[in-house]
Parts: structure tokens; C-alpha cells; sequence
């Protein structure tokens, strides 16, 4: 079970990355894209970092 909870937390991960990156890209230059990489890696942990206390609250009441 915990195998598959990791497997998804990555995919969600990624997909994340993925659609921060493409929503920065509209408005920026090419030369920012390590940029777009970094705050996409950034908003993707904030929002794992939220669901999962979302789901922790949850899960005690």
C-alpha cells in the first residue's frame, strides 16, 4: 500500500511541476526556463505539502 501511496504522491508530483511550468511559460522568456522549473518545483511542494494536512485532518475526525 505504501508503494502505491509513493507512486501517486510522485505522479501528482510531477504533474503539478509540469502544469505550473506551462502556465509560467505563457507570459515568459526562454532564457527564464530554469526558472519556471524552480517555482513549479516550489508551488507543487506547497500544494503537496497542503493536501496531505488536508487529508491528515481528515482522517482524525
Amino acid at each position: 500500500m505504501r508503494r502505491l501511496q509513493a507512486a501517486f504522491r510522485l505522479a501528482s508530483a510531477v504533474l503539478s511541476i509540469a502544469a505550473v511550468t506551462m502556465v509560467l511559460g505563457q507570459g515568459m522568456p526562454e532564457s527564464t526556463f530554469v526558472m519556471r522549473i524552480a517555482v513549479g518545483v516550489l508551488v507543487a511542494a506547497v500544494l503537496q505539502v497542503g493536501y496531505e494536512a488536508t487529508e491528515e485532518q481528515s482522517a482524525e475526525a
